[in-house]
């Protein structure tokens, strides 16, 4: 249902931030063509930090799918800065899941991750982030894997490889 849910616009301070990054995507679809070839597995080995700014439901939708999903809340990160979320994330091997873009400042220009996945679906239910996270999976797993920030924007999926330097 999200897939075909009516999007309006696009998200230009995405874009701007991706316009500003040197390199170029690893990935450029459209959930159309994401859908089109969608599986349903969960990709083993792939665990993740949910931000404060994403509901703690979202941990649970993204366990109830067979993966290693935590909330920033239950990992005693209540109100930690970007600094200390990204350190958590990155100690744990886990990718952090946000919808905040201010963490991409703060990935620049360093060597290693942990990897992003911003979501950025304005407007979204929390079933509609959970199944638009788990939908892409297995598209984004291999980049996230080797070190990625992923977008799920309002109408495509992007990926550029960490990592991150202005362009």
């Amino acid at each position: 249902a999200w897939v075909n849910k009516k999007v309006v616009g696009t998200d230009s301070k995405l874009e701007s931030l991706f316009d500003g990054l040197g390199g170029t995507d690893d990935i450029n679809k459209t959930y159309a063509e994401v859908i089109t070839s969608a599986s349903s597995e969960t990709v083993a080995g792939q665990s993740f930090l949910i931000d404060e700014n994403l509901s703690p439901k979202v941990a649970g939708l993204l366990r109830d799918a067979g993966y290693d999903a935590i909330h920033v809340h239950d990992a005693n990160l209540r109100g930690g800065n970007n600094e200390q979320v990204l350190a958590k994330a990155k100690a744990d091997g886990r990718t952090l899941i946000t919808g905040e873009l201010s963490y991409v400042d703060d990935l620049i220009g360093g060597d290693t991750g942990p990897s992003l996945l911003l979501l950025r679906r304005g407007g979204a239910t929390i079933d509609e982030q959970g199944s638009v996270i788990t939908s892409s999976l297995p598209h984004v797993a291999s980049s996230l894997s080797a070190g990625a920030l992923v977008a799920l924007a309002a109408d495509r999926i992007r990926a550029r490889r960490l990592p991150l330097q202005r362009g």
